[in-house]
């Protein structure tokens, strides 16, 4: 009967070691995990811009100029022959954006790019965040 008492208690034991080590990497993982939302954020920035150009509003008027610089987002509006009509923000995310067509970047800002039918001409419309998430 005692040998069974001892057998059951290194069961116990390593039960809550088991347990105690599961609790302790999952608070860790999400504790140092970070999310990443420069897409999201490009995108939303795209259709705010697709607003703007049909209300015939001017990308100052519809964005913060110091947001823009400040928070790492760029806003550029397109003809058709990928000549900068107007544009607010960091150019070089312009830049940025055309390397990541040939190759994949972790820490360069996420783009999206967008195109517009407007009075017979295709007008592409392209943002960028490079915005990094935060820490939980």
């Amino acid at each position: 009967m005692r040998r069974q008492g001892k057998l059951m208690s290194a069961w116990w034991f390593f039960v809550i070691v088991i347990i105690a080590v599961a609790v302790i990497s999952a608070t860790v993982m999400f504790y140092n995990s970070s999310f990443d939302t420069r897409e999201l954020e490009a995108k939303i920035m795209a259709t705010r811009a697709l607003t703007c150009i049909m209300h015939n509003i001017s990308l100052a008027d519809c964005f913060s100029t110091v947001a823009m610089q400040a928070c790492n987002y760029y806003i550029a509006i397109l003809d058709e022959n990928n000549v900068v009509i107007e544009e607010l923000g960091k150019r070089a995310f312009l830049q940025e954006c055309e390397i990541q067509r040939k190759v994949i970047a972790r820490r360069y800002a996420k783009c999206y790019s967008t195109r517009l039918y407007l009075n017979d001409r295709l007008i592409r419309v392209l943002t960028a965040s490079n915005e990094n998430g935060k820490r939980i």
